[in-house]
C-alpha cells in the first residue's frame, strides 16, 4: 500500500476507535494503538496475516460469506460480531468494513473500524449516571426528576407519593467561614446519612446549594413519615468531624403527601416547598402539609 496520506487520515488514525486496513486479499496493513489495546495483538503480530486469527468460533461459515457478500455488493457491512482478544477472552464488537478505491492507484483496500460494545456500555453507563446524578454527593439532580417527572404525576392516582424537601440551616455560614472544602464534606456527609436512614426504594436529590429532596412511593401511614423525618433530622443535626474542626448543621423539612386524583408532582413539590418555608420561618423542624383543602 502506497504511504500516501493526508494530515488528517494521520490524525484519524489515533483516534480511540481500533482501525484494520486490509489489501483486496484481506492481508492485514496496518493497526492503530485502539486495535492493540481492544485486541492485545501488536502491530508486528497481524501484520501480513488475515484478520480471522481474531475470530472466536461463534459465528459459522455461512455468517462471513453473508458478510462478504454483503461487502462485495455494497461496498460496506456492519454489525456485531464475537471476536477472540490474544489473551483468549471472547468479546462482542461492532464492526464496521468499507472497501475503499485508492484514488491514483485504483487498489483495492478493506477499512474496517470496530468497538469493543462492552467497553461502549460502560461509557454510556457513565454519561448516564452523570447526566442524572450530583457530581458532588452522587445523589439524583434535577435532570433525573425532570425525567421523572411525567412517571410520578401520571401514578399518582394509583400510588401515594411523600416529597420531602430538606434544606439546611447554619450552612452558608459554614461555607463562609471555614471554605468551599468544609462546606462539600457537610454536603457529602449528610447525604450519606440521608442515604443511610431511608429505603432502598426511596429516591434522593440534590436540588442544588443545600437543599434536598427525598421522594417516597408507598402508602406510608403520617406517623412513620414523622418518625422517618424526626430520624432525618438526628443524623443531620449530630456533629460533623473534620481533619481540623467540628461543625454541625440544622434541616428546616417540608412534607407534602398525596392524598386527590388530581395532584400532579409539580403540586407536590410546590406545596412541600411552602411547608418547608414555614419549618424556616419558625426557626426550624418539620412541618407535615397533608393537603387539607
Amino acid at each position: 500500500m502506497t504511504d500516501h496520506y493526508s494530515e488528517i487520515e494521520k490524525l484519524a488514525f489515533y483516534t480511540g476507535m481500533a482501525i484494520t486496513i486490509t489489501d483486496e486479499n484481506a492481508t492485514i496493513l496496518r493497526v492503530n494503538d485502539a486495535f492493540t489495546r481492544i485486541t492485545g495483538y501488536t502491530a508486528s503480530e497481524v501484520v501480513g496475516k488475515n484478520p480471522r486469527i481474531l475470530q472466536s468460533g461463534r459465528q459459522d461459515l455461512d455468517f462471513y460469506q453473508a458478510m462478504w457478500s454483503i461487502l462485495l455488493q455494497n461496498g460496506a457491512w456492519q454489525g456485531r460480531i464475537w471476536n477472540r482478544r490474544k489473551n483468549g477472552e471472547v468479546y462482542a464488537e461492532w464492526l464496521q468494513i468499507s472497501r475503499v478505491v485508492h484514488p491514483d492507484t485504483e487498489e483495492i483496500y478493506y477499512v474496517a473500524h470496530f468497538v469493543d460494545i462492552h467497553e461502549v456500555n460502560i461509557e454510556l453507563d457513565k454519561w448516564q449516571h452523570l447526566a442524572f446524578h450530583d457530581s458532588l454527593t452522587g445523589a439524583y439532580n434535577r435532570s433525573y426528576l425532570n425525567s421523572r417527572y411525567q412517571t410520578w404525576s401520571a401514578q399518582l392516582s394509583r400510588t401515594p407519593l411523600f416529597l420531602m424537601l430538606i434544606d439546611l440551616d447554619r450552612f452558608k455560614s459554614i461555607n463562609d467561614q471555614f471554605g468551599h472544602d468544609i462546606g462539600d464534606f457537610v454536603l457529602k456527609t449528610v447525604t450519606t446519612r440521608l442515604q443511610q436512614v431511608i429505603r432502598p426504594s426511596d429516591e434522593l436529590a440534590r436540588l442544588g446549594g443545600d437543599e434536598f429532596l427525598l421522594i417516597m412511593e408507598a402508602d406510608i401511614p403520617v406517623s412513620t413519615l414523622s418518625d422517618l423525618s424526626d430520624q432525618i433530622l438526628s443524623q443531620i443535626t449530630a456533629p460533623i468531624t473534620t481533619d481540623t474542626i467540628v461543625v454541625s448543621v440544622g434541616a428546616s423539612i417540608g412534607i407534602a403527601i398525596s392524598n386527590e386524583p388530581t395532584d400532579t408532582f409539580e403540586t407536590l413539590y410546590h406545596h412541600a416547598d411552602l411547608a418547608m418555608y414555614h419549618a424556616k420561618q419558625n426557626g426550624g423542624g418539620c412541618v407535615s402539609f397533608p393537603f387539607d383543602r
